[in-house]
């Protein structure tokens, strides 16, 4: 599996900084940051460039977005449990016609997960919120299907965790596991 080269805002810092690089170049590059700064965008080199959804991309007849400052597509909070806010996008990437959910951390700001991709016209009805505390019943637990091995019936928010729902549909938790050092997901309505 080809290495993907992250590409942002540190990227460019180090650029501009860097002295192999010339005066007049360096202006150019700085009359760029100031755009780039406020983007919260992860670009793969390799893969085209993930962005925040353009407003046109979520214009649709459904009014459910509306509802949420951030329109069900950027939550943040410490989802790891580090003591640093980390932040949970949706992004889309028009090259490769697929939005994903991506995660970047707070203490460590290079290290950036991407949880989920799927085509990009799923962004029509997808979204993500947060989940606090609780006690949820899985799908599972509800009767849908089987418990697999070690799922359980009932989860107990601990930390966080990211709602990742279709409108008026099924949703999924996406939340990290400190054993394992990894986001992993369950199934909660089917």
């Amino acid at each position: 599996m080809k290495k993907l080269r992250l590409v942002g805002p540190e990227f460019f810092y180090r650029l501009v900084m860097s002295k192999n690089m010339k005066i007049i170049s360096r202006l150019n590059v700085l009359l760029l940051i100031p755009g780039m700064l406020s983007v919260s965008s992860i670009a793969y080199a390799e893969s085209g460039e993930w962005r925040k959804p353009l407003e046109k991309e979520l214009e649709t007849d459904s009014k459910w977005r509306l509802e949420d400052k951030n329109r069900y597509l950027v939550q943040s909070a410490d989802f790891d449990g580090d003591g640093k806010k980390d932040i949970a996008s949706l992004l889309v990437n028009t090259k490769l016609g697929k939005m994903g959910l991506f995660v970047e951390f707070g203490k460590v700001p290079e290290k950036k997960e991407k949880l989920d991709e799927l085509p990009v016209k799923n962004l029509e009805w997808l979204g993500i919120g947060l989940v606090t505390e609780g006690k949820i019943e899985t799908a599972c637990g509800k009767g849908y299907f089987e418990c697999a091995k070690g799922e359980p019936k009932i989860f107990e928010v601990e930390l966080p965790v990211i709602n990742y729902f279709k409108d008026e549909g099924a949703n999924q938790f996406f939340y990290f596991d400190k054993k394992n050092d990894k986001f992993k997901k369950i199934q909660i309505s089917d």
